[in-house]
């Protein structure tokens, strides 16, 4: 007892340092089981040409089928006008009507 009590700081700091050597040496191995390379694993894929074929898709509700929002789609005139002609020359002949849309007049 009286050699504890005589060398006790000398026995706590070895007591740390083994601890301290003992976490080194573990910590070491960890690091070196990581180091080592998994083997790859090499994945195979084949390619397979598509098998085209019609698709047959029949809906039955038992009920109407309304969208999730309806919106109501106004003019930015605030007014009727005549008529009003679209015409694309890049996909059609120079200068041709493609359509004809007839405007309202708006009565507030």
């Amino acid at each position: 007892m009286t050699f504890i009590r005589r060398h006790r700081v000398s026995l706590v700091l070895v007591a740390l340092v083994g601890v301290v050597v003992a976490l080194v040496v573990l910590r070491l191995r960890e690091q070196q089981a990581r180091a080592v390379p998994r083997v790859s694993r090499e994945i195979q894929v084949g390619v397979v040409q598509p098998e085209r074929r019609t698709l047959e898709v029949t809906l039955s509700f038992t009920g109407d089928v309304y969208p999730n929002r309806q919106t109501a789609i106004f003019a930015k005139t605030s007014g009727g006008g005549e008529a009003s002609i679209a015409c694309r020359a890049e996909r059609s002949l120079t200068s041709a009507v493609i359509a004809t849309v007839l405007l309202p007049s708006c009565a507030t």
